[in-house]
């Protein structure tokens, strides 16, 4: 898909647009330790995500992850797909916002 490798997809919980996203254990090119990910949205616009791992090796979306719900408002039971390209950017496909 362009030059892009699909990291992880979730549907999202009531969890998910309240608090942080918990990503799948089985995402590929996550940052090491506690790094921020570059997200671009469709339009372009640029995100970044602090990839927090917590004890027992969960994964969340942090820091502009709430202000990402409130810009764009995803749902409970909305799909993200995160697709990893170049230069560790990832770009956010939408499946249902």
């Amino acid at each position: 898909m362009n030059g892009r490798e699909l990291s992880f997809k979730e549907k999202l919980s009531s969890t998910d647009v309240t608090r942080n996203l918990e990503i799948p254990n089985m995402a590929l090119h996550l940052p090491a330790g506690n790094q921020t990910m570059r997200v671009l949205e469709q339009n372009g616009r640029p995100w970044h995500f602090k990839c927090s791992r917590r004890r027992g090796g969960r994964c969340y979306l942090t820091d502009q992850w709430r202000d990402f719900v409130r810009t764009v408002t995803p749902r409970k039971g909305d799909i993200l797909r995160f697709y990893y390209s170049a230069a560790d950017v990832f770009r956010l496909d939408p499946l249902a916002l």
